[in-house]
């Protein structure tokens, strides 16, 4: 006597954007945290629509990108704070 019982599992899918937007933001100022960011918005939408996978990736994707967006923006600031100083002249 054996009882066989099936079990449904219900996968859902990762979404792509999301590991997409994830990897990005991990290579941090090697690549684009603008794009990265850009990414994990539109996963962060397809994940609440389509109910997949993936919700997590992309928040934390998108607070790197953030952080590494507002690195860049700082360097910026620094470097041209820097030209326009008196102390180069």
């Amino acid at each position: 006597m054996s009882n066989n019982h099936v079990v449904a599992v219900q996968s859902r899918q990762i979404n792509g954007f999301a590991v997409a937007a994830f990897v990005l933001s991990l290579m941090g100022m090697y690549a684009s945290p603008i794009l990265a960011g850009v990414l994990a918005v539109v996963g962060l939408r397809q994940v609440k629509r389509h109910g997949q996978q993936g919700f997590g990736l992309a928040l934390v994707a998108l607070v790197i990108s953030v952080a590494f967006t507002a690195l860049h923006v700082a360097i910026w600031i620094q470097a041209n704070c820097e030209l326009l100083s008196a102390s180069h002249w």
